[in-house]
């Protein structure tokens, strides 16, 4: 889980409370809500001409949810999910905790490649609540679920936990 070297590593926060007010107030939107997302400045926007998606957003997502929170180096972030381990390794925020505001990245392959990522939007004894964008099938919506199996490895929702 690449976690933001500004947040706590205990507690909940301003930063990651609104982390999670912001993912979370997005549920059920499209590609095209708030004009598209957009969070880091090599990030492009999940929405083409305000009616359908450019490509697979839940990078965007994820970047525009912390750029709206104050989350710093999104230049390191692009529209690739694994550019959130990227970040993780950059400013040294890998975990394999979870806590509230974490970007967890799925299916990583190691160098440039993951097939999703999604925020960590709460976490209460052994269940933690993700809220990530383009999940759900095509054409994809901003969701959130919760699960008991976190741990990078596991394969909560078909896809590897990577970190």
């Amino acid at each position: 889980m690449a976690r933001r070297s500004s947040t706590p590593s205990a507690g909940a926060s301003p930063l990651t409370d609104g982390i999670s007010n912001t993912a979370r107030s997005e549920n059920g939107n499209g590609a095209c809500a708030q004009g598209g997302y957009v969070g880091g400045p090599n990030q492009s926007s999940s929405c083409r001409g305000g009616t359908t998606r450019t490509h697979a957003w839940c990078a965007d997502f994820a970047g525009w949810v912390w750029a709206r929170n104050g989350v710093t180096g999104l230049g390191t972030l692009d529209d690739r999910a694994a550019s959130f381990m990227d970040y993780g390794k950059k400013y040294g925020t890998l975990s394999s905790t979870p806590h509230v505001g974490d970007a967890v990245v799925y299916n990583y392959n190691g160098a440039d490649y993951a097939d999703h990522v999604a925020l960590v939007t709460g976490v209460s004894g052994d269940t933690v609540t993700i809220t990530g964008g383009n999940q759900g099938g095509y054409p994809g919506h901003v969701s959130t679920y919760s699960t008991t199996k976190w741990s990078v490895g596991s394969s909560p929702w078909g896809q590897r936990i990577s970190g």
